[in-house]
């Protein structure tokens, strides 16, 4: 591919990025939908094998969308620590051709400690759970092994039809 292309692509993933995440960062509402649709936008420049590009559009939408958002680090940090790179750890295992159970299981416990995570420092700043406290990192360590799941399997089947059709537009 064009070096130029990849590059327009790129910055492309990065805008939408930016903007799913920084309504996601001033609208709570959609913060997790926000996640979600911003690492599908990371599938483009990882359509055209370019690991460089994702990591690149990763770490350059959640500064941006740092600055944009005024330092709301709420949707910001998983961005970082797991959704924007969950994608281009996807398509790596993909390609190296690597046991996919044991590659799932390693980002399934990877998702539950960014779960715990953000739990933990919103303990300690912001939310108090009252009754639930004694339970919610057994709640979320269930919860997101099974949300992990439906994740997963959702994020490869975009992964795929992202490259079909950029496939079959010839970008």
């Amino acid at each position: 591919m064009n070096k130029s292309k990849l590059i327009a692509l790129s910055g492309i993933a990065c805008g939408f990025s930016v903007i799913l995440l920084s309504v996601g960062a001033y609208f709570p509402t959609f913060d997790l939908s926000a996640l979600f649709m911003a690492s599908l936008v990371i599938m483009l420049p990882l359509s055209k094998k370019s690991y460089a590009s994702g990591v690149l559009v990763v770490i350059a939408s959640g500064i941006l969308t740092l600055l944009i958002s005024g330092f709301r680090y709420q949707i910001v940090l998983p961005y970082l620590l797991f959704f924007g790179f969950h994608p281009i750890v996807n398509v790596f295992t993909q390609e190296k051709k690597l046991n996919k159970w044991v590659v799932f299981l390693v980002k399934d416990v990877w998702f539950v400690l960014v779960l715990c995570l953000m739990q933990k420092l919103s303990e300690l700043l912001i939310i108090d759970f009252g009754n639930l406290q004694k339970f919610i990192y057994l709640i979320l360590i269930v919860g997101g092994f099974l949300a992990f799941f439906v994740y997963d399997f959702f994020i490869d089947r975009f992964q795929r039809y992202i490259n079909l059709i950029l496939k079959r537009l010839k970008l």
